[in-house]
Formats: structure tokens, C-alpha cells, sequence
């Protein structure tokens, strides 16, 4: 005679199942089992990868931005170097003009009527021209060249009985820089 047992029967569970469908044996189902080492001791190999394409166009807006910047400061420096090139020349204009107060007033003092003179300079052309010329008074239009920068200057200048009749400045005016 047969004893009944009174014990479920065993139910299968999904892993057996799928252990079955699959042939996945007791070792790989051990290995399966195991605790996962800490995250720092594995490896992990993502399976999404950003487009490469998205570095490249990074990397040519990189370049043109550099090109814009390397290209700007050129400007910049090109104007900076006319800027100090012109400030030169006007420093050198200034002092040919100075320098023909002096030979102003010897030419009055020699010939007060009016006619021209050119005075030779090492670095450029000095002019002067004797507009109006009176016993006490003249005007001097003086005008400076230089390379390709020209200054212009009106003076006039008075002689008072007072200082031996020698001509004073009396006033200047500085154009054409």
C-alpha cells in the first residue's frame, strides 16, 4: 500500500524554468549567485557613446573662435602701431615748427616784406611765408612737412619801440595736424 504523502508538490520557479529552456548549468547559476564587489573594483563598459561628430564640430568652433581672437588683436595691434607712428610724426612736426621761430624773426628782422622762404631740414621741408608785414607788426604762415603728415602754423609777432625794435611773438595758432 502506498502512503500519500501530504507535501505540496514543488512548484518550479521562474530560474528553473528559465535554467531549463536555456541549458545554463549549476556552476554558471553559482557565479550568478555571488555578491557583486564593491563598484570602484569593476569595470564597467557603457554601451552608449556620444557621437563623435559632436567633437568635431566642438573642436572647429574651437578654432574659429582662436582664428576671430588672433585675427582681432592683429587689428588691434596694426592700429596701436599707426596710432604711435602718427604721435611721432606730430611730436616731429611740433618741433619743426618751433624751430623755425628763430628764423622767423631774423627774416623779419632782415626783409619784412612779404615773400616766401624754405628753410632746409635733415628729417623733412620747413616753409615760411611772410603774409603781411607793417612796421610794428607781422603775420608768418609757417608750414611743416613730413613723410606724409603736414602741420600748419600762423603766428604773428609785434615789435614793441620799447625792446629795441626787436619782433616778439605775440600769438600762435597750429593747424592741419
Amino acid at each position: 500500500m502506498k502512503i500519500l504523502s501530504l507535501k505540496k508538490p514543488a512548484m518550479v520557479s521562474p530560474e528553473c524554468a528559465f535554467i531549463r529552456n536555456w541549458g545554463i548549468d549549476s556552476n554558471t547559476i553559482r557565479f550568478l549567485k555571488q555578491p557583486v564587489p564593491h563598484s570602484s573594483f569593476i569595470i564597467r563598459h557603457s554601451s552608449f557613446r556620444a557621437p563623435r561628430g559632436t567633437a568635431f564640430i566642438a573642436v572647429i568652433i574651437m578654432m574659429v573662435l582662436i582664428a576671430a581672437a588672433i585675427a582681432a588683436m592683429g587689428a588691434l595691434f596694426a592700429t596701436e602701431a599707426k596710432r604711435t607712428q602718427s604721435a611721432i610724426a606730430g611730436a616731429q612736426l611740433r618741433q619743426l615748427l618751433l624751430a623755425a621761430d628763430p628764423a622767423a624773426r631774423e627774416e623779419l628782422a632782415r626783409n619784412p616784406t612779404p615773400h616766401e622762404l624754405t628753410l632746409p631740414t635733415p628729417i623733412g621741408s620747413l616753409k615760411l611765408h611772410i603774409e603781411s608785414a607793417s612796421s610794428n607788426s607781422a603775420t608768418i604762415r609757417t608750414t611743416a612737412h613730413l613723410a606724409d603728415s603736414t602741420a600748419i602754423s600762423t603766428t604773428t609777432y609785434t615789435r614793441p619801440p620799447a625792446l629795441g625794435g626787436g619782433w616778439t611773438l605775440q600769438s600762435a595758432t597750429l593747424s592741419g595736424m
